[in-house]
């Protein structure tokens, strides 16, 4: 709300609900980019500047990337650099407010992803189409739909989020998702066909703890049998050959048999020794999600592994020395992500099987480019899909 304001954008309707930030905060830039064309850095400078006590971390940030993206030829300071720099609308704020680096490996150069827009819609158009009600305006329908949901399909980010909309079918005829706000007022989950299963999906945010709460709120009311956390991640052993079948290629979709946590840590000296504890699938899911070698959308095939595990802390690697180096005591991880601690930890408090089924977006180095954002999420998503019609 207050960067809403600060940039004299409408967020009158943007009522508080659990859950929702970082999807309002989309929703923000998107209408502050539809305002005027052009936008430049300098002014999200000045926004921050006008909220010291709130925005203060965020300007390092701003100004942390501007640096790292300013022209080469330019020798003036981050924040010089800022008024000669156009935003590009393309590219999330929020995102480069984090210092993601946009650079780009010779491989994403000469291999990017197709199109897979038309399955994955804008955030602006799934809200459209949403209905919000608590637990008590629901009627009888609908909670003997919940009543049918087997399975909760958890997301993390925005574009995790949009994917598996637009891989899902409202729950009646009239063209309407349901929003259910959770008991406890703690998460939120839309109700959905997803094939011939009734569906719950909700965003939980990144970071476990966070994941955790939600999962656990939403599971309270939802009782599902299953939770598959659909999404993102990134690679651990990159190829550049086609005959390294034990490494990966950007795109490809990683059925994590376990998750193997790598946060905690002791010092040696001067060495580090991570302290990994693993915490394995719902072994039911993994023999569902286990038939197919290679997964195809829009003409690209990606290989579907089934044999590896997902590192996952609340990291975001932006050093291939640093992920290497964490990689090290975890030999079998084929990648890493950041939620999946929170769904083991919520499964051990309210009783549910689970499965981490994620594609690889980049190689957790400075070479980021989130090109192939889009693609992975879409074909994580219709993956899950076609083995739960």
């Amino acid at each position: 709300m207050t960067i809403g304001t600060g940039l004299g954008v409408y967020v009158s309707d943007l009522m508080p609900m659990p859950g929702q930030a970082s999807t309002y905060l989309n929703i923000v830039f998107q209408r502050w980019f539809q305002a005027k064309n052009n936008r430049t850095w300098d002014e999200l400078i000045k926004l921050c500047d006008d909220y010291p006590d709130k925005l203060g971390k965020t300007k390092a940030n701003l100004l942390e990337y501007i640096g790292k993206e300013g022209l080469a030829e330019s020798k003036g300071t981050a924040q010089a650099n800022a008024k000669k720099q156009k935003i590009d609308s393309k590219e999330p704020v929020d995102s480069a407010a984090a210092g993601e680096d946009k650079s780009k490996s010779d491989e994403q150069k000469s291999d990017p992803p197709p199109d897979v827009s038309k399955y994955c819609p804008k955030l602006e158009d799934i809200e459209r189409k949403i209905e919000m009600k608590t637990i008590e305006e629901l009627t009888e329908g609908e909670k003997e739909f919940i009543s049918k949901v087997r399975y909760v399909l958890a997301t993390a980010t925005t574009i995790e989020y949009c994917a598996v909309m637009g891989s899902i079918d409202p729950p009646g005829g009239d063209g309407k998702y349901i929003r259910v706000i959770t008991t406890d007022e703690t998460g939120n989950f839309i109700l959905g066909k997803y094939g011939s299963c009734n569906v719950a999906i909700t965003r939980t945010g990144q970071g476990p703890d966070e994941t955790e709460d939600i999962l656990v709120s939403v599971q309270n009311d939802v009782k599902a049998d299953f939770v598959i956390a659909i999404g993102i991640c990134y690679g651990a052993k990159e190829s550049k050959t086609e005959e390294l079948s034990d490494k990966t290629n950007l795109g490809d979709i990683i059925v994590a048999k376990s998750i193997i946590d790598t946060a905690h840590q002791r010092i040696e000296g001067k060495d580090t020794i991570v302290l990994a504890t693993e915490y394995h699938c719902g072994r039911n899911l993994l023999k569902k999600f286990k038939h197919h070698e290679v997964f195809e959308i829009e003409g690209k095939a990606v290989k579907v592994h089934h044999q590896g595990s997902l590192a996952s802390e609340f990291t975001l690697f932006r050093s291939k020395e640093a992920k290497e180096e964490k990689l090290k005591s975890v030999q079998g991880a084929l990648g890493g992500e950041m939620e999946a601690k929170g769904i083991h930890k919520a499964a051990e408090r309210v009783g549910f099987e689970w499965i981490v089924i994620k594609a690889i977006v980049d190689w957790g180095t400075e070479e980021k480019d989130k090109k192939w954002q889009p693609f992975a999420a879409v074909s994580c998503a219709r993956f899950v899909l076609q083995r739960l019609k």
